[in-house]
């Protein structure tokens, strides 16, 4: 029975797969073209790019698409000036990886195919801890090791181990690959009975363009969105583009009830939210707008919950956040507060029981009592209530105007024999001999042999109280 593969959630299970369809990729080439060569040299093929008066040394497999980028020899010259190069480097990158998709899955969908590569990548991108195994199904693990996904260098490690594996045919395919569309792919394989069928790369190019800017909203918050593509249509590039502006999931994870259907949630809502930040940057939500039936207050709490959550979202996501929102807003006083004490509290850490609670309380009421009553502080302002109502209190009516869930009379009438004191035996019965008020002045101690209390002064002994 065919089984499909788990899903890739780290950096670690990235290369081995990367690794993996390269290797894959070399022997089936290989069986129809020369692939060896001596020592494994590289072959050349990498071209500078000046972009105002930095210099890039960029593959030419890269810049054949583009006209901006067209020459015949060693050095491109571009007539404009941006210091957004390298990321755009990077989504000439990712765009060159839909046409290694295609030339992959032409040569045999089932072992070269680039498909669970591209998904597992926006996988890890977007998330900010790794899930790992645990027994718990109640309370998730995280680790933070494989987490971290430097995209530059995964995208040069493919490109690096194509040219070691392929030697001399390096070339060849690489000209192979470039002959291949982006937006369709021939699926074929040597083991499948049925004829080859032409597939769509459509929701592969939206997943593309869901990495690329995950991976500008991770950049430092200084490094603004809209200059990046402002750069795109100066060099001639296809703009990436945001399918769906929403908050659905969002909301729709943020007001769950349980853990099972946030963790169902998770991906979904990590990757709304990096199209949401994006499309905030970029003008597509305005302050008093409506935004798939969600207002601006709605839209705001969204915002704040997103920075409250330091483990499901990328911290340099919610860092953009908190830089940018106020200048794109203008958020008045009380607003600026409110996204500030949202960033200040971690919401994913686990929330104390009420046991937990009230011992600390106790604990903080022992502390305050101890230094009214050792130190001489004054602690009687820390013991009052508050004056503004908490929270969870707030619009409910005052507590001493409620009325009390007992009648007040029967609060302080207690009849003789109640289970109020020490004794617990029957109505109107106390065995007990009354007290006796002692007349002499000094410690006093009851003698079980005789019955009676006895007064031990300092000098002298002082004899019994006497007998009822």
């Amino acid at each position: 029975m065919y089984r499909k593969n788990p899903p890739l959630v780290d950096t670690a299970g990235l290369y081995d797969e990367v690794a993996s369809v390269v290797s894959n990729a070399s022997n089936v080439w290989g069986w129809t073209h020369r692939t060896t060569t001596p020592f494994r040299i590289r072959l050349p093929g990498k071209v500078t790019v000046i972009v105002g008066e930095d210099r890039f040394v960029v593959e030419r497999f890269l810049l054949d698409d583009w006209p901006a980028f067209s020459c015949s020899g060693d050095v491109v010259h571009t007539n404009h000036s941006s210091k957004a190069f390298p990321y755009i480097l990077t989504w000439l990158k990712l765009r060159w990886m839909l046409k290694m998709h295609s030339a992959m899955v032409e040569l045999d969908s089932k072992l070269c195919s680039c498909k669970r590569l591209i998904q597992g990548i926006l996988y890890v991108i977007i998330q900010q801890y790794a899930t790992v195994p645990t027994d718990s199904v109640f309370q998730p693990k995280l680790s933070s090791a494989g987490a971290f996904l430097n995209l530059d260098m995964l995208l040069d490690d493919i490109i690096e181990q194509l040219q070691k594996f392929f030697g001399v045919g390096f070339g060849g395919f690489m000209q192979y690959v470039m002959s291949c569309d982006p937006n369709r792919s021939l699926i074929c394989s040597k083991v499948d009975l049925s004829l080859p069928r032409i597939g769509s790369n459509a929701k592969l190019e939206r997943m593309v363009d869901c990495i690329y800017f995950a991976f500008l909203v991770k950049l430092p918050p200084s490094v603004r969105l809209i200059d990046v593509l402002t750069d795109f249509e100066a060099f001639q590039l296809p703009i990436p583009a945001i399918p769906n502006v929403g908050i659905d999931m969002l909301h729709a994870w943020l007001t769950a009830k349980s853990h099972v259907t946030k963790m169902e949630l998770l991906k979904s809502t990590q990757k709304q939210a990096v199209e949401f930040t994006a499309a905030l940057e970029l003008g597509m939500v305005k302050r008093g707008g409506v935004l798939q039936g969600f207002n601006w207050k709605q839209i705001f709490q969204v915002i704040c919950e997103i920075t409250s959550h330091w483990h499901t979202f990328p911290q340099s996501l919610r860092e953009r956040l908190l830089s940018n929102v106020p200048q794109l807003f203008d958020l008045n006083k009380t607003e600026m507060s409110t996204l500030h004490c949202f960033a200040a509290v971690n919401r994913d850490e686990p929330t104390l029981s009420k046991g937990d609670q009230d011992k600390i309380k106790e604990q903080e009421l022992s502390r305050l009592k101890y230094l009214a009553v050792h130190k001489n502080y004054r602690t009687e302002h820390c013991l009052l209530p508050s004056i503004v109502a908490p929270p969870a209190l707030e619009g409910q009516p005052a507590p001493y105007t409620r009325p009390m869930p007992y009648p007040a009379e029967k609060m302080l009438s207690y009849t003789e024999g109640s289970n109020i004191g020490e004794y617990m035996g029957p109505r109107g019965f106390d065995s007990r001999p009354k007290f006796r008020v002692p007349l002499n002045p000094g410690p006093y101690t009851w003698d079980p042999d005789v019955g009676r209390f006895r007064s031990q002064g300092v000098f002298s002994k002082s004899g019994n109280l006497g007998f009822d």
